[in-house]
């Protein structure tokens, strides 16, 4: 038996880790081109770097991140960057995490305007709540706070942040699936981040939207968002920003060409506004973030 890594998402035996590594090389000796413009043996160096912290070998253990990594990424001092070693600087200074925490701003100044007396807010998925348990309630009274998650791991998460909380707070804890939520008129917001960009079905997100729209109270809304194409994707990408193209070598060979990340379901703004008026909704706002990567939408039952 390997020696075990000691944080909480970074439990696995040392070999696991090892065999999967030794996957990713040998599917990288097989490509012929890679996405990025790097080259085989500065692949290998940045597999090498991803290794040595606790986010990189999550990462390339699932390639994606669960609700603990994902509030590790919008949290992180972003002053303290710079001291990171250079791949996990890469990671968490890419153009896509910058909008994630950009988007997590936008959330939760959204998310506040609910907050009211006798309000029920759901987060779904939850992950570890901080869209919710980040916002100020000081000034109301009974405020509900419910949350479903297939993570079991994502509400101990939660409650080991946020201990005081649960003690002040009503919150109820769910392990429920999205796709089979059946609530009727009984959240007064559904904040629900980073879980169409996991899933390119269309279907599967008007579902999900249809079993949201019957859980919100009418005259409720909705707080989710959309990840748009990137610029290669030139007849479809409404991003907007100057690229630093030695930068976005770096973020695609990593992501791509390395981990081959998980969270890849863009959407056009009109396929988001065409899935949740079907679903019914509303009087729908899009909040881009400052490159227009990772926009917000607000839409109202």
């Amino acid at each position: 038996m390997g020696t075990n890594y000691s944080h909480t998402y970074d439990i696995y035996d040392k070999s696991e880790l090892e065999n999967k590594v030794s996957k990713i090389k040998s599917r990288l000796s097989a490509t012929k081109s890679f996405a990025s413009s790097l080259s085989l043996e500065t692949l290998f160096e940045l597999l090498d770097g991803l290794q040595g912290f606790a986010l990189g070998r999550f990462l390339i253990m699932n390639g994606g991140i669960n609700g603990y990594w994902t509030d590790y990424v919008i949290n992180f001092p972003r002053e303290q960057v710079n001291s990171l070693s250079f791949v996990e600087k890469i990671i968490l200074n890419s153009y896509v995490m910058l909008a994630t925490h950009n988007r997590h701003q936008i959330f939760k100044k959204e998310n506040q305007k609910a907050v009211a007396d006798n309000a029920v807010l759901a987060a779904i998925p939850s992950g570890v709540m901080s869209e919710l348990l980040d916002l100020d309630f000081s000034c109301v009274k009974n405020c509900n706070i419910f949350a479903v998650d297939l993570d079991k791991n994502a509400h101990l998460d939660s409650k080991n942040k946020y201990p005081s909380l649960f003690e002040s707070l009503s919150i109820q804890q769910k392990v429920e699936d999205a796709l089979l939520l059946d609530y009727q008129e009984q959240f007064d917001l559904i904040s629900s981040n980073g879980l169409t960009i996991y899933i390119e079905d269309d279907e599967l997100v008007k579902q999900i939207f249809h079993n949201f729209y019957r859980a919100l109270k009418p005259g409720a809304k909705l707080v989710t968002s959309y990840l748009t194409y990137p610029q290669k994707y030139t007849e479809k990408t409404e991003q907007s920003y100057l690229v630093d193209f030695e930068k976005l070598n770096l973020e695609i060979a990593v992501m791509i060409d390395i981990l081959q990340v998980k969270w890849s379901a863009y959407r056009t703004t009109e396929q988001m506004l065409l899935l949740l008026k079907t679903a019914g909704f509303r009087d729908i706002r899009i909040i881009p973030d400052d490159r227009n990567i990772f926009p917000t939408v607000v839409a109202l039952k």
